[in-house]
C-alpha cells in the first residue's frame, strides 16, 4: 500500500481484511461469512460516498477478495457508485455474471489475468472451487467471459490486462502474487490507477502505462 501512496494514487488507502485472519481454503470456503463480509464492505463504501460526494472511490481486491469486492458492489444502493475497480488474480469463475456489480461502477473494472498463474487459479480452483463455488479455472487465469444473459452495455466497462513477461523486471513473474510486488505496484499499478480517470487517454490492455501526466491524488474509500 505504501507503494500506491508513493505513486500518488490516494491520500488515504484503508485496508479491509475480510478473511477474519483465516488463510487459504479456510477463507475461500467460508461462504456464508464471505457474503456477510461483502455486505459490510458495501456499507463502508456507501458511508464513504455519503461522506464526500466529490471524492473519488477506487476499489481494489486480490485473489478471493475479488469475490468479496464483486458481491459488495452488488449490494450497494441503487444511487451509489464507485469510480473504478481493480481486481488482481481474481479467484472467481470466468462466467460469473458481473452485470449487477458493474452497474455500480462509474468508470471501468480493470482486472489482471495471467496464464502463468496455472497452479492457484488453474489447478487449485479447478479442484477446490472458485470463490463463487465453481470447480473451474478462474477469471484471473483465463479472463472473464460474458454469459448470454448478461448486460452487454455493462460489460463494456470491463478491461482485461493480460500479463506481460516484461513485468518480470519489476518482480512480477506472472504467478499468483506477482502483481503484489512493491516495485510493480509503484511502477505500473499506481500510474494505472491515477490514469484511470483520464477518459481521453484510455489505458492499454497490455504493457506498462507510460507518459501520462498524473492528475490530483484520488482518495480511496
Amino acid at each position: 500500500m505504501k507503494a500506491l501512496e508513493e505513486g500518488g494514487v490516494a491520500e488515504h488507502i484503508p485496508l479491509y481484511d475480510w478473511t477474519c485472519h483465516d488463510a487459504g481454503l479456510d477463507a475461500l470456503e467460508a461462504h456464508d461469512r464471505n457474503h456477510f463480509e461483502a455486505a459490510k464492505v458495501a456499507k463502508i463504501l456507501s458511508a464513504r460516498a455519503a461522506f464526500d460526494h466529490t471524492g473519488k472511490i477506487i476499489l481494489t481486491a486480490e485473489s478471493a477478495g475479488a469475490g468479496v469486492a464483486i458481491w459488495a458492489l452488488e449490494r450497494l444502493p441503487a444511487d451509489v457508485q464507485v469510480d473504478d475497480v481493480l481486481l488482481v488474480a481474481a479467484a472467481i469463475s470466468p462466467g460469473y455474471d458481473l452485470s449487477a456489480s458493474l452497474k455500480h461502477v462509474r468508470g471501468k473494472l480493470y482486472y489482471f489475468s495471467s496464464t502463468q498463474d496455472w497452479y492457484t487459479l488453474g489447478w487449485c480452483t479447478s479442484i477446490f472451487g472458485t470463490m463463487d463455488g465453481k470447480k473451474s479455472k478462474s477469471a484471473g487465469f483465463v479472463g472473464f467471459t460474458r454469459p448470454p444473459e448478461a448486460d452487454p452495455g455493462q460489460y463494456a466497462k470491463l478491461v482485461e490486462i493480460k500479463y506481460d513477461p516484461s513485468w518480470a523486471k519489476w518482480g512480477d513473474l506472472g504467478g499468483h502474487t506477482g502483481a503484489l510486488s512493491v516495485s510493480f505496484a509503484r511502477k505500473f499499478i499506481a500510474p494505472m490507477l491515477v490514469q484511470a480517470e483520464q477518459d481521453s487517454n484510455p489505458l492499454p490492455t497490455q504493457g506498462p502505462v507510460a507518459g501520462a501526466a498524473p492528475p490530483a491524488a484520488l482518495p480511496a474509500p
